[in-house]
Formats: structure tokens, C-alpha cells, sequence
């Protein structure tokens, strides 16, 4: 008798978990997930609530009688019958179901039934449910910046010029509101603005955006565009240099993987001052092949002029080890010099000696180290 608690106190157990596990990924609280994913793992939950429902049925048999206990089921079972029926016409259509959930959520139903009209060309109900959205919430970048569109496409460009400029107010990293800010600038006849916008967009850290293609994706549009508008005023260099940008961010979205890519976008961002976006596309490419040439003596370079001596040492050591030559033996020799390891730079411009006897710049570096080691034994 006594295992009879027992098992069914496991049984509840059981249930419980499953009603409340599949909430925990759900809830986001270990990590973001998604609601696609979200919505599959809750799926598990109405497992919990059937294994419950037969343990209470089992509990009321023989207490309430069984005819009772089947006409309380099948009561409960025609009310959430009803209810499933009500629920499965609100999902007959996106905008049923966004109207359903006005009560329980009405900026984000407003704000999605804004999106629905517009697709269905109804543009004055969309912008009257986009502004009931920010009535209610009106911090929601995404649809100031919805309502900016529904505006530019009814050539109402003040109004939308408001909507974008409040849309990346409230998120800095919206690449698609500056574009199309920079656009209706544009439209304006602002060229110096558009420029300005799309300049500062194409130079945006978007590391911590969710949806990175689209934001590579409006990106390389903004530079596009402002290569073009610099080749209409006759900025020839600063052009070519802005399209190679979006040529090789195009590359990369493409080919995330293409190393020869991210080295040379390694090489724009270093020209343009960003050494951390340079560092960052060296070592993404050091990622994907250890050992490649080019990125190793890039990323050196780069350290050593950032008087990062130490870890353009590591770098240059497996230059050196994985492609022996004159010039990686002479590179290694002159940041080991550089760090003071006098004996062993002495040794590795020989050893670049001994491969090309010609190499004028590791013969003048080694004379510089003999002289500097003569003077350290004098005194």
C-alpha cells in the first residue's frame, strides 16, 4: 500500500517536468533560441497535461463515482474543445490572427497587422495600425521604420525622414533604416546628407546583430550607392576605394569562407584607420587556415605597428616554422631584435643569409645588432 503514494507522487513528477522543462529553452533564459525552435520544444508541455488528466481521472473514479467522473470529462473535453475550434478561425489568416491577440498584446498585433495591410496595398488601415503600435509602445524601431516605408512609398518624404531618423535613434546598429534615410535624402536632392548617412552606416559594428545577412546586405547597398554618388561628383579614388569595400563585403556574404576575401578586406580596413576590423578579418581567415601565408605576415605587420611585439613574435614563430624562407627568417630575426633576444635575432639573419646572400635589409638589420651587441659587452 505504501508504494501506491510512492508511484503515483512519481507519476505527478513526471508530468510536472514535462509541463515545466520545455519552458526553460522557451523562456530564453540559458540562451536566445528563437521562437521557431521555442514553439516546437513547447509542444512537450501537452504531454505533461494528458499524463495529468489520467491521474486525476484515476483519483476521481472511485470517489465521485464513474459515471460522474466521465460526463466531468467529457465536459471538460467539449469546453476546450469549443476553444480549440475558436483558436484554429483566429489562425484561418495572418490578420484574424493578429486581431485576436489585440487584447493581449496590441503593440505587437497592431504593429504586425500594420505589416499585413501593407501587403495587401490597404496603406491607410496599415498606417493607422502602425501608429496604434507606437500609441502603445513607442520605442519599437522596427515599426517607425515600417512606417517610414508605407510614407516613402506614398512620397511623403518628410514624414518618413521623421520615421527613419527615430527608427536609428532607438537602434544604432538598423543598417536598413539608414539606407533608406540616405535614399530619401537622395530623393530630396540631399546628396551631402545621403553621403553622410551612408557613410556612417557602412561603417557600423554589427557584430552584435541578430539578422547578419540583412545587415551586410543593407551595408553593401549603402556603399554602393555611395560609390556611385562619389563617381557623380568626380571623387574618382575615394569611390574606388568605397566599391572595393562592397565588392569584397558581397564576397564574404556569398563566400563567408573565402579567405583571399577577408584579407583583402583586412587590407581596406587597415587603410582606413580600423585596425580592430582589420586584426578581426586577419584572424577570421587564421581561423579557417592556421597556417596561410599572407594573413600570418598581414596580421604581424599589423601587431608590430601597433607596438604589439610580443604577439607579432608568436605570429611571426609560426610564420617562420610552417614557410622558411629569407624574408620569414629575417622577419623573425628583426622582432626577436626588437624584444631584446639579441643572440637568437643574430641567428635567424643568418640563417636568412645563408638562403639570399643579397638581402640588403637583413644584412643592414644584422649590422645594426652586431654594433648594438659589441656596445652591450663594452659597458
Amino acid at each position: 500500500m505504501d508504494s501506491i503514494p510512492l508511484n503515483a507522487a512519481r507519476k505527478i513528477l513526471l508530468a510536472l517536468s514535462l509541463i515545466i522543462l520545455p519552458f526553460l529553452p522557451a523562456s530564453n533564459l540559458i540562451c536566445y533560441i528563437g521562437f521557431v525552435a521555442a514553439e516546437r520544444t513547447l509542444y512537450l508541455s501537452s504531454v505533461g497535461y494528458c499524463i495529468l488528466a489520467g491521474l486525476l481521472y484515476d483519483f476521481c473514479c472511485p470517489r465521485l463515482g464513474r459515471t460522474l467522473t466521465v460526463s466531468l470529462a467529457f465536459l471538460a473535453l467539449t469546453l476546450h474543445g469549443t476553444r480549440t475550434y475558436t483558436r484554429n478561425m483566429d489562425w484561418m489568416d495572418e490578420e484574424s490572427l493578429y486581431k485576436s491577440a489585440l487584447e493581449l498584446n496590441p503593440p505587437k498585433a497592431y504593429s504586425n497587422l500594420g505589416r499585413v495591410y501593407a501587403a495587401q496595398l490597404r496603406l491607410n488601415d496599415a498606417e493607422a495600425a502602425y501608429k496604434m503600435a507606437l500609441e502603445h509602445r513607442p520605442n519599437m524601431a522596427d515599426t517607425w521604420y515600417n512606417l517610414g516605408v508605407l510614407y516613402q512609398e506614398r512620397k511623403n518624404l518628410t514624414s518618413a525622414v521623421k520615421c527613419y531618423e527615430t527608427a536609428v535613434k532607438l537602434r544604432k546598429t538598423f543598417a536598413t533604416a539608414y539606407l533608406n534615410l540616405g535614399i530619401v535624402h537622395h530623393e530630396n536632392g540631399d546628396d551631402q546628407e545621403a553621403a553622410t548617412i551612408w557613410e556612417k552606416c557602412s561603417r557600423i559594428d554589427g557584430s552584435t546583430v541578430k539578422a547578419q545577412r540583412e545587415h551586410q546586405q543593407a551595408q553593401t547597398s549603402c556603399r554602393l550607392r555611395l560609390g556611385k554618388l562619389l563617381i557623380q561628383k568626380k571623387e574618382l579614388q575615394r569611390a574606388r576605394n568605397i566599391l572595393e569595400e562592397a565588392a569584397f563585403q558581397a564576397a564574404l556574404q556569398t563566400s563567408p569562407e573565402h579567405i583571399p576575401s577577408l584579407l583583402t578586406m583586412g587590407h581596406l580596413k587597415n587603410r582606413q584607420g580600423d585596425v580592430a576590423g582589420a586584426e578581426s578579418a586577419y584572424i577570421n581567415a587564421l581561423e579557417l587556415a592556421g597556417t596561410h601565408l599572407e594573413s600570418l605576415r598581414a596580421l604581424a605587420t599589423l601587431l608590430r605597428e601597433q607596438g604589439r611585439y610580443d604577439k607579432s613574435e608568436q605570429v611571426l614563430r609560426t610564420l617562420q616554422t610552417h614557410h622558411p624562407s629569407s624574408e620569414s627568417y629575417g622577419d623573425y630575426g628583426a622582432i626577436l631584435h626588437l624584444n631584446g633576444k639579441l643572440q637568437k635575432a643574430k641567428e635567424f639573419y643568418e640563417k636568412s643569409l645563408q638562403l639570399d646572400s643579397k638581402n640588403n635589409l637583413v644584412k643592414e638589420n644584422l649590422r645594426k645588432l652586431e654594433r648594438k651587441m659589441a656596445s652591450a659587452r663594452l659597458t
